[in-house]
């Protein structure tokens, strides 16, 4: 949007650009909404084709990185279904989210009921008394660890970003001619929102604030506990030799609720990094994992290969490898 109008300003967005779209699969859609930024701004037609060259020289990198170095089976099959649940819609009816929806809806009412009595406070006040009635629920209620489910909200991160993007630009530059017909119908609740005082926003972010933070606080210390659970059972004489080998033991030995702060794919390899000098006498291994990294190949070279992990660690690893994912 602002950068230099000469060959070189040209060349840091087209390289700006590629960077971005090489960072992740979900970063397309972020280039394309920049892309769609400078369409709806309109009056700088000369930015809107900079921009569209620049993601399509992006576009193009990305397709012959693609078409070189192909995936190999299992990733080509996996991938696909990683897609879909990245772009799962369900994500918005996560319990954290229908929490923050409530909280806020809550901060909302109790705000407009004293913001009469205690016009310079009010927005404080609703802010207190919302986050006492989240430290309530989390106290009472016995709600799960926000845990595993954070990872698919990252979809709202997706579409999230490139709205704000379009917000942020439209108050910054303004909209073009073709567009004002569609963000006209928004002129009241525009008016609206610019007419709340800004300590009620403040108050607002408080409450998404305190929500984070006590989610966060509530994830960390049954963390640590899982880390500590993870390590007596690789330091301990605990076997499940129906696993495929006697030298390693489920995680299912772990009761919940810390269960629910597995990582499936990785607890094999969180072992390694959690035993005292990175030598488990047990490598705990989770039953339910579907999904391996490695595959026997590649294990079984990093297990023959000069390495910082101690040769005998990895050598459990490309046994548990080679026991799920043959090639």
């Amino acid at each position: 949007h602002a950068g230099p109008r000469t060959l070189t300003g040209a060349l840091a967005v087209s390289a700006a650009m590629v960077a971005l779209v090489l960072t992740h699969e979900g970063a397309l859609i972020f280039a394309a909404a920049i892309v769609a930024t400078l369409v709806i701004r309109g009056g700088e037609r000369h930015l809107m084709v900079r921009a569209a060259i620049a993601f399509a020289v992006a576009l193009t990198i990305w397709l012959a990185i693609k078409l070189t170095v192909p995936l190999d089976a299992y990733f080509a099959s996996a991938l696909p279904r990683a897609a879909l649940d990245f772009l799962n819609l369900g994500t918005f009816a996560d319990r954290v989210m229908l929490l923050l929806m409530a909280a806020l809806v809550g901060y909302v009412g109790v705000y407009a009921l004293l913001r009469h009595r205690w016009p310079g406070s009010a927005h404080l006040v609703a802010a207190g008394i919302v986050g006492l009635g989240l430290i309530a629920y989390w106290t009472l209620a016995g709600a799960p660890i926000h845990a595993n489910e954070r990872y698919p909200l990252r979809t709202i991160l997706l579409i999230g970003t490139p709205v704000l993007g379009l917000i942020a630009i439209a108050l910054a530059y303004g909209i073009g001619q073709p567009w004002r017909r569609f963000t006209d119908r928004l002129a009241p609740t525009i008016a609206a929102a610019r007419g709340l005082p800004a300590e009620a926003l403040v108050g607002a972010l408080v409450v998404v604030f305190c929500l984070h933070a006590g989610e966060t606080a509530r994830f960390l210390s049954g963390w640590s506990d899982y880390r500590a659970a993870i390590t007596r059972l690789a330091t301990g004489t605990a076997s499940d030799p129906a696993m495929g080998d006697e030298r390693f033991v489920t995680a299912r030995r772990i009761g919940e609720p810390l269960r629910q702060l597995a990582w499936r794919s990785t607890t094999q390899y969180l072992t390694v990094l959690l035993a005292p000098r990175y030598r488990p006498q047990r490598l705990v291994v989770d039953p339910g994992a579907f999904y391996f990294w490695l595959g026997c190949r590649l294990a079984t070279r990093t297990e023959l290969a000069e390495r910082a992990i101690p040769r005998a660690s990895r050598a459990l690893v490309a046994r548990f490898e080679c026991l799920n994912r043959a090639e």
